[in-house]
């Protein structure tokens, strides 16, 4: 069944419409600034039917797991994201009133999530950024009065690269919050900036697992989360089984036939639970990726998963960090060699500052 799209034209898109033939289609909705002002004057709206199942918006994957495909993001996730996160809630006086700043893409799920949609959940204030720039960053968050800035990737590794500003203190960021920020990136910025805490994520646009990394200890540069021995021994949806290199797949005991967990300091691909498969972020119309990223039978019969693709490890105080994609460890002498973890013990030396690891098959 085709999508029902909405074409909203406001703003620096005034005056613009579709083409006749478009415009006519029963499956587009097309509003405009006058649609707006006539639905303001009636005395009734009737609200479209909508449910958690609908399909909210199509996003892209950034194309690491392939070639990137629509993501089917659901009302579900929508009110999920919208909601105050309890690290805000327990000190409204430090986080309340929020205005965060943003110069991502609002296809891109962080911007989208972590900053539309929970300032529009909460009543709060989004800013937006038009581009990003690196040397005009710290005065684009002094100008927006930001109090939270959202980062993904190498961000900040960019705007550590600017030349120093005035503006690097002078802003009122309390907290960044985003997902990609290795550790010695970390310990510069939050030195650099002034900006004493962050929050590291781990999530996918379509993920089910998930981890937090929320706090200001010096333990946290560098992670993605922290599992707690009750939350590690009961599950909380999200796990790291082991994985094999030589087959691509998670490992399964070849007694039993499922999954097994990733010791402590072993490297092990993360999964998530699938508890509702109506409101599961698939594939819009590919059936065969979205048959790539399910895996079934992996702790009992009739369990249903996710893969996420990602290598993550879990050391013997709880500590979650991120490794590398799937594809990226490779077997050498009988030991799995992994090169993200190559890379961040290059990367530690500070003459160092930056670092590529890929593998190359030798000839013997």
């Amino acid at each position: 069944m085709p999508q029902h799209m909405i074409s909203l034209s406001l703003g620096s898109f005034a005056g613009f419409d579709l083409d006749s033939e478009t415009n006519s289609s029963s499956q587009i909705t097309h509003i405009s600034p006058v649609d707006l002002s006539l639905a303001a004057s009636r005395s009734s709206v009737v609200p479209p039917k909508r449910n958690l199942t609908d399909v909210f918006c199509l996003i892209y994957t950034s194309g690491t797991s392939g070639k990137p495909k629509a993501v089917c993001v659901r009302n579900h996730l929508l009110v999920i994201v919208s909601n105050p996160l309890t690290v805000d809630v327990n000190n409204p006086k430090k986080y309340f009133p929020l205005r965060t700043f943003a110069c991502l893409p609002l296809f891109h799920g962080t911007c989208l999530f972590t900053g539309l949609c929970y300032c529009a959940g909460t009543s709060q204030t989004f800013c937006v950024g038009r581009k990003f720039s690196a040397t005009g960053f710290t005065a684009a968050l002094v100008e927006s009065r930001a109090t939270r800035m959202l980062y993904v990737g190498e961000l900040c590794r960019y705007i550590l690269k600017a030349p120093a500003s005035p503006n690097d203190t002078r802003h009122s960021v309390i907290c960044a919050a985003g997902n990609g920020l290795s550790g010695d990136v970390w310990r510069q910025f939050t030195k650099r900036f002034n900006i004493p805490e962050i929050r590291e994520f781990y999530r996918s646009t379509e993920g089910l697992a998930r981890f937090d990394n929320f706090g200001t200890g010096a333990a946290m540069p560098g992670r993605v989360g922290f599992e707690g021995f009750i939350a590690h021994r009961f599950g909380n949806g999200t796990y790291l089984v082991k994985y094999d290199p030589d087959t691509e797949e998670p490992w399964r005991d070849p007694r039993t036939g499922f999954c097994v967990r990733a010791k402590a300091g072993e490297p092990g691909e993360a999964i998530g639970k699938v508890m509702n498969i109506a409101t599961y972020p698939n594939y819009l119309n590919n059936a065969e990726a979205n048959d790539k990223k399910l895996i079934r039978d992996v702790f009992k019969k009739g369990d249903l998963f996710q893969r996420m693709g990602d290598l993550l490890v879990r050391d013997k105080e709880g500590w979650v960090t991120f490794m590398e994609r799937v594809g990226d460890t490779y077997r050498w002498q009988g030991e799995n060699v992994s090169s993200g973890e190559v890379k961040d013990h290059i990367s530690r030396f500070p003459e160092v500052h930056e670092v590529v690891v890929h593998g190359i098959k030798l000839k013997r």
